[in-house]
């Protein structure tokens, strides 16, 4: 009977434990997703600096497991929402928000990653590594906050164990390539001031100006930054780099989305106007062929192919100014001219100012048509109009 009473008593009591705990976890794990929810709301309804404010509001629901990478996070947050001040406070007092300001002293005593509470505090900056550091540094630089930019690169090397000092450069171009890439809802003539001061500043920081799969000066093509192309361009950039997916150089970048002032730029810094990309049946990864897909239309094209496939007249004219072959082909499957590649695609204007320049309408592709032949079959009849006055209607249509 005895026995009997004991276990009895023991499991009721088991069961008990088990129950308080199940609630209070499920209490304590509901109020921290509440407050995770509070913050990402705030940041994305008001973007302001009451992050901060929020990050200490979030640290008091106590669940040092579940904080190992919040701290990296809250960074980022920052850094997006452009709240400097924070940042600045964050990163020069070199813990992560968990203490107040009164126990802030206590907290950096002994173990720096314990607050005066015991409970143990998630990395703080000075505990970041490099990489983590540069991560937070590149957000900023996508969103374009300067203030931010400048506080993060004022702290990169202020502790031990980090990989390097103040005159070392930076190892990786991700921050640089965020700031060509990005963009921010603020007036857009400010955001500009400011991209191109973001840029120049990691420039002077040495940032790396090569990468993979393309380099800051591909990217500053592509979104048609020249002011920013222009001072990579100064400072040793390689005009001629190559997206390692497409084999697409800052060349075609700019002229796949008709940015003349960056083709212009690069002819002057001797860029090739020929260069191909590669053939994207040869690839052999699934995602290479995937961004292959996304980054180049076609098979072993020039820029000036690209440029007359997407009707962008003014940079054609820069191509064509610039010497650019205008009987190139693209892959020995197609053998298309530029002239081929604007008569499908009905753009009369490129069309009439490929052959002034003297574009051979006679020329056929692997299938033996000429664009004569490509326009008629597409329905261009101003195209097949021009090329037909210009004597390219002599081959069979297969």
């Amino acid at each position: 009977a005895c026995v009997r009473a004991c276990v009895r008593a023991c499991v009721r009591a088991c069961l008990r434990a088990c129950v308080r705990a199940c609630v209070r976890a499920q209490c304590v794990l509901t109020r921290y997703f509440e407050a995770r929810k509070h913050m990402h709301e705030a940041y994305r309804v008001t973007r302001a600096a009451d992050c901060y404010a929020l990050y200490q509001d979030f640290a008091k629901y106590k669940l040092p497991n579940l904080f190992a990478r919040q701290s990296i996070n809250f960074c980022i947050t920052l850094c997006r929402a452009g709240a400097a001040d924070s940042l600045r406070a964050f990163v020069v007092r070199g813990h992560s928000g968990y203490v107040d300001d009164d126990n802030s002293t206590a907290a950096l005593h002994g173990d720096h990653n314990v607050d005066a509470n015991g409970l143990r505090a998630p990395t703080r900056w000075a505990d970041m590594t490099l990489r983590s550091r540069v991560d937070c540094l590149t957000e900023a630089c996508k969103y374009v906050q300067l203030e931010c930019v400048e506080v993060l690169l004022s702290n990169m090397w202020v502790a031990d164990g980090v990989g390097g000092t103040v005159d070392d450069p930076m190892p990786w171009c991700d921050p640089i390539i965020g700031a060509c890439e990005g963009t921010a809802d603020r007036d857009s003539v400010a955001v500009d001031a400011d991209r191109i001061a973001i840029v120049r500043r990691l420039i002077e920081c040495k940032t790396s100006l090569r990468g993979d799969p393309w380099s800051p000066q591909w990217m500053a093509a592509r979104k048609n930054r020249p002011y920013c192309l222009q001072m990579m361009l100064e400072n040793g950039a390689d005009a001629d780099s190559k997206c390692t997916f497409t084999g697409a150089t800052p060349m075609y970048a700019a002229a796949s989305v008709n940015a003349c002032e960056c083709v212009a730029m690069l002819v002057e810094a001797k860029a090739s106007v020929d260069t191909r990309t590669f053939d994207h049946r040869r690839i052999d990864t699934p995602s290479a062929r995937e961004m292959a897909t996304v980054f180049a239309s076609m098979d072993g094209a020039a820029p000036l192919h690209i440029a007359a496939a997407r009707g962008h007249l003014e940079t054609v004219d820069v191509l064509v100014r610039s010497k650019a072959n205008l009987e190139a082909c693209t892959t020995t499957r197609d053998l298309r001219r530029p002239l081929h590649v604007a008569s499908n695609y009905n753009h009369f204007d490129v069309v009439q100012l490929l052959l002034l320049c003297g574009a051979d309408p006679t020329a056929v592709d692997a299938d033996g048509a000429t664009a004569f032949d490509i326009a008629s079959r597409c329905g261009a009849v101003q195209c097949a109009e021009l090329l037909m006055a210009h004597g390219g209607c002599g081959a069979v249509t297969r």
